[in-house]
């Protein structure tokens, strides 16, 4: 590749960079796992909240999910232009399991799943309220209550 090709190629290189290290995120954070079992192919009806942060495994998504929670679940995606390899979610709430942590800032709840329990979400537990009282849950929800 001479130097005068690079300004060409560069952008091409780039784009291909953006979308792998994408995918690799959505496998090493444990999204696609959860994308086996709970993939919403239908458009969302329901609260959503837009641009929020969460932990999934040990992959930060600052600002970068929409959630949503309605009747049948807790919905989850992610925004473009990181959403390669991160297909939408819609989790049964029956699927969750929940445990309240403490931490040095905030309090926060991690979200755990019965289809995956090796996937892990942690949210702000004022956000996690907020979706529980959005579909008129009762505050003190745990779900099923894991050791963990």
């Amino acid at each position: 590749m001479s130097v005068d090709s690079f300004p060409i190629l560069f952008p091409f290189f780039f784009v291909v960079m953006w979308v792998f290290i994408n995918i690799v995120l959505a496998k090493l954070s444990g999204w696609m796992e959860l994308a086996k079992n709970y993939r919403s192919t239908k458009e969302f009806e329901g609260e959503r909240w837009n641009m929020r942060w969460a932990k999934i495994n040990f992959v930060d998504y600052k600002g970068c999910i929409n959630f949503g929670s309605n009747r049948n679940g807790l919905y989850m995606s992610v925004i473009f232009p990181f959403n390669f390899g991160s297909k939408p979610l819609l989790i049964p709430w029956i699927d969750i399991l929940t445990i309240e942590k403490k931490g040095w800032f905030f309090d926060y709840v991690v979200l755990n799943f019965k289809k995956n329990p090796n996937v892990d979400i942690k949210i702000s537990k004022r956000f996690w309220n907020k979706i529980l009282n959005s579909i008129y849950i009762p505050k003190d929800f745990k779900g099923e209550i894991c050791d963990k």
